[in-house]
């Protein structure tokens, strides 16, 4: 939620280190409900109404690609899926209503963090 980017950053590692220690130290079933309770609270934020809760979102969902999972062979899709649909209510709420000038560089940045954690997606 914070609006400085090095927090955010910070914030989005530390979570990448939870999940692989959790990875190690749960069991199978265990670590898969602690995987999918998180990824539902980061994807909340992105979808939020509060540009820098999506730019924190974005930042955490980037940082767990190479992270372990339960489900390592749908984890790609379902980050897919969710950036790619926040950056499609993104440009369409900034086209309807001119939000993107409203926000400027914190708007700005969501498109381009989200673009480029798509392409990184896709290059896994």
């Amino acid at each position: 939620r914070s609006a400085n980017e090095n927090e955010r950053v910070a914030a989005a590692y530390q979570i990448r280190r939870l999940v692989s220690r959790a990875g190690r130290e749960l069991g199978g079933e265990m670590f898969a409900r602690f995987e999918e309770d998180l990824y539902n609270q980061l994807f909340a934020l992105v979808h939020s109404n509060h540009v820098y809760e999506k730019l924190g979102g974005v930042l955490a969902v980037e940082a767990l690609i190479g992270a372990p999972s339960a489900e390592p062979e749908t984890k790609g899709i379902k980050f897919a899926n969710v950036l790619s649909n926040a950056l499609k209510q993104q440009c369409n709420v900034e086209t309807r209503t001119g939000s993107g000038l409203q926000h400027g560089g914190a708007s700005r940045a969501f498109v381009t963090k989200t673009a480029a954690a798509l392409g990184r997606l896709a290059k896994r």
